[in-house]
């Protein structure tokens, strides 16, 4: 099954990390599969609770300046190789309930940003955090399976 979001999204792309991609600004409850296979934001004002999975693909960036709900019934979240995942100021990745831990959000690509991951998390590509005078939050387990921290 793969999710369906046209209702809550908006094509126009008026951020530039996402430029004539997909957003969300609502409230998105994800059940099966969300592939996003181009650039895809979720807003400030934008929630996704993720019941099922949520994969990023090889040269896209998705920007989290929301809330992103990983279910305590074992959803995941997979930045595969190749892809971005940019943790805004402000932003929370909430995998603190996840039945499966830290194998429930899983980096294989690139992690950054000022945001916060609220439970634990493992990691096998790279992290750069904010700025040199800001940083990212992991209120959790960090697991460094490999891959680089810069």
């Amino acid at each position: 099954m793969t999710s369906q979001i046209e209702p809550l999204v908006n094509l126009a792309g008026s951020d530039p990390w996402i430029p004539s991609g997909a957003y969300n600004a609502q409230h998105y409850i994800n059940y099966g599969t969300l592939s996003i296979k181009g650039p895809f934001g979720n807003f400030v004002a934008g929630v996704i609770d993720n019941y099922g999975s949520i994969n990023s693909y090889s040269g896209i960036t998705f920007k989290n300046s929301g809330l992103i709900n990983n279910s305590v019934t074992g959803g995941t979240i997979n930045n595969n190789p190749g892809s971005t995942l940019y943790n805004d100021d402000g932003a929370i990745i909430d995998n603190s309930k996840n039945s499966q831990g830290a194998n429930g959000f899983i980096n294989n690509g690139t992690y950054t940003g000022y945001g916060t991951i609220k439970g634990s998390w493992t990691d096998h590509g790279t992290v750069k955090p904010g700025s040199s005078a800001g940083g990212m939050l992991i209120d959790g387990n960090y697991y460094k399976k490999g891959g680089l921290k810069k």
